[in-house]
């Protein structure tokens, strides 16, 4: 009688969520508890949501696993978008398991916007220590076939060479911007650590700028 039953959440609920405005989790649990769903009137959609899965693999690779410590991480944030990961720095990313590190998802009033929004986030997206399918996320939503709704189950595929490619304009060094950003971050985490509770709460620039602003004056 069915070709699939799963008596679970799918990994894709929060989209149902954003377009609903229901807690899915929280009617499982009432449900779990032996209450009734609590629907009053039929539920309509509203706005676009847009979710990813942010991977530790490379898709240049043939999506290959990249397991490993992620050694900092830079989670976009803001208004209408939402990441559900269970990671942190120092955080090991065994090869045992599905290497999926979150599932980030934006929504919008229209869904140019919650593209654009989704663009944002994942250029905001940084993790270092291990290779992930960011940069071909981002080729994927930033793709005019994607932008105009025109394509199919074979646009993965077709433009797999354009997917992969290395993001246009400045090219940053990796290595050196990782070793800035964990220089400045390991030294603001001293200076912490000896300056008194009260001093703490200077507004001094974050690690990230402070790396990044160096490397990215230079043409």
């Amino acid at each position: 009688y069915f070709l699939e039953m799963n008596t679970r959440l799918q990994v894709e609920h929060p989209v149902t969520e954003w377009v609903t405005g229901i807690d899915l989790v929280e009617w499982q649990i009432r449900v779990a508890q032996g209450e009734s769903l609590p629907i009053e009137k039929q539920l309509r959609p509203r706005g676009h949501s847009i979710e990813v899965r942010v991977y530790a693999e490379d898709p240049v690779e043939n999506f290959m696993p990249s397991p490993g410590q992620i050694n900092f991480l830079r989670v976009p944030g803001g208004g209408f978008i939402r990441d559900d990961s269970g990671v942190s720095p120092g955080y090991t990313i065994p090869n045992h398991y599905d290497p999926m590190i979150s599932k980030l998802s934006v929504w919008a009033e229209t869904r140019p916007k919650a593209i654009a929004r989704m663009a944002r986030a994942l250029s905001e997206y940084v993790i270092m220590g291990v290779t992930t399918n960011l940069p071909y996320l981002l080729s994927i939503i930033q793709h005019p076939e994607f932008s105009r709704g025109d394509y199919d189950t074979s646009f993965l595929a077709r433009e797999h060479a354009s997917l992969t490619q290395p993001p246009r304009g400045k090219k940053l060094n990796l290595d050196a911007l990782t070793a800035a950003v964990l220089y400045v971050d390991r030294q603001k985490q001293r200076r912490s650590v000896a300056r008194p509770a009260a001093a703490q709460n200077s507004s001094a620039p974050s690690a990230w700028r402070m790396a990044t602003q160096p490397l990215l004056r230079k043409k």
